[in-house]
């Protein structure tokens, strides 16, 4: 699950996603990135009429909803470095999380990517420092240089492709964001492109995303 950006998340969509997850037997959960908005950190706080407590309340509540996971791996996105930089970088997200996340099964990394084994595959989630417009492009060229799978959080954006070579899945996995929550982005136009949700599953080195108009769960 990529970019919930708490507490401005889609509960009826993340509550979907991990209903089914669990049904389907997932133990794992990775939050891809960008977890938690820090919105009382950025520029658009006042705009967005939240402040630090309530963010921090909201991501208690989130985790709550976690913990039928045997463990949860949250790898940094770039909204967690708002605070970070706030601190002048004197804690990192190893240190930041735990106060907010609470869960036996708990991974917290400082990258903003982990890897994964499944089926005998290589995978490795990301959320990039890079975004682009056109579903799993940056993904494709994260998997030329590491060989392996790829999927990627952060441009906002939902599909999946077989690179040319055909050997690797390139994914855009989509957001779990609500995307009216964040209107007061868009106080000025912008080319900036629309917002897909979604999520990803791999079962047996095998990638199935997830869609809100999916008919299947």
């Amino acid at each position: 699950m990529a970019d919930p950006h708490v507490p401005f998340h889609d509960a009826d969509w993340c509550n979907r996603v991990i209903t089914h997850a669990l049904r389907r037997g997932i133990k794992q959960l990775i939050l891809a990135g960008d977890f938690i908005d820090w919105a009382a950190f950025g520029i658009y706080g006042r705009l967005a009429e939240v402040n630090a407590h309530e963010e921090i309340a909201a991501a208690r509540q989130f985790f709550e909803c976690l913990q039928d996971f045997e463990t949860v791996t949250v790898i940094m996105g770039n909204h967690e470095m708002r605070l970070i930089r706030m601190l002048n970088y004197k804690l990192g997200a190893e240190e930041l999380t735990p106060m907010f996340a609470s869960h036996p099964g708990l991974v917290v990394t400082d990258y903003h990517w982990c890897t994964v084994r499944s089926g005998g595959q290589n995978w490795r989630i990301s959320h990039p420092k890079n975004a682009h417009m056109k579903p799993a492009s940056v993904a494709t060229k994260i998997v030329a240089k590491c060989n392996c799978h790829v999927a990627v959080g952060h441009d906002h954006v939902c599909g999946k492709i077989r690179t040319e070579d055909a050997h690797h899945w390139a994914i855009s996995t989509g957001v779990c964001l609500m995307p009216k929550k964040l209107d007061y982005t868009t106080l000025t136009d912008n080319t900036r492109w629309k917002v897909a949700q979604g999520a990803l599953i791999i079962r047996s080195g095998w990638p199935e995303l997830l869609t809100p108009d999916c008919p299947d769960y």
